[in-house]
């Protein structure tokens, strides 16, 4: 049997696996899918210098990616003095809301007021990390505008996620930085983080094999 054959009858058989419901299934058939579909696109390496190319690393794995934030987050704070607040050196939750208060501050004469190392100078984290996720998105051409699933549900999830951050004065990230200080209400925040995300998992997969039954019946 030639692998011509040998891989249509394997994703056959997955198509049928996937429509059965199972999850496994669909989610490798959708990533192959995805993977031929890049398949005839330039790599953005080869858009880079050849030099600089060899140096990066073929694959940025999440646990070398959470190092680098990590330690990038320490030294930001012990070079530029970025305490108090302790572990403040990256925050998704407290840096925008520096930003928010420190242009409202200066432009309109509001007193909302910020932490020290956002009195002069605004804190811009949060733009780099938006410019960065651009750039690596329309490198690796993964760069699309899409219509929001659920506007208003991802709306409110949204307010209610950033203000319980504000609440807690911390986002994940820091939340994990905030921990290794010994912070025993980071440590408490970190173990409902995890219980939420165990709780969301389970949510969403429920939710996605309930869609699926949805659609075989129609």
């Amino acid at each position: 049997m030639s692998t011509s054959k040998k891989s249509e009858i394997t994703e056959s058989s997955v198509k049928s696996s996937c429509s059965d419901g199972n999850l496994s299934d669909c989610a490798a058939l959708s990533k192959a899918q995805g993977s031929s579909a890049h398949a005839s696109k330039p790599s953005w390496r080869s858009k880079l210098p050849p030099g600089l190319a060899k140096r990066l690393p073929k694959r940025i794995s999440p646990m070398f990616a959470g190092i680098v934030m990590g330690g990038g987050a320490a030294l930001v704070q012990a070079y530029f003095k970025i305490i108090p607040p302790p572990a403040y050196g990256i925050c998704f939750v407290c840096h925008p809301k520096d930003l928010f208060n420190w242009i409202c501050d200066h432009l309109f004469g509001t007193t909302f007021g910020n932490v020290s190392v956002s009195v002069e100078v605004p804190v811009l984290t949060i733009l780099g990390i938006v410019i960065g996720a651009f750039v690596a998105a329309k490198m690796h051409g993964e760069f699309k505008i899409e219509r929001a699933r659920e506007p208003i549900f991802h709306f409110i999830t949204g307010f209610l996620v950033i203000n319980f951050g504000l609440v807690l004065g911390s986002c994940p990230i820091r939340i994990i930085i905030v921990s290794g200080y010994g912070s025993l209400i980071g440590i408490v925040g970190y173990i409902c983080l995890m219980v939420g995300v165990v709780a969301g998992a389970f949510w969403l997969r429920r939710r996605a094999r309930k869609g699926i039954r949805e659609r075989m019946v129609r």
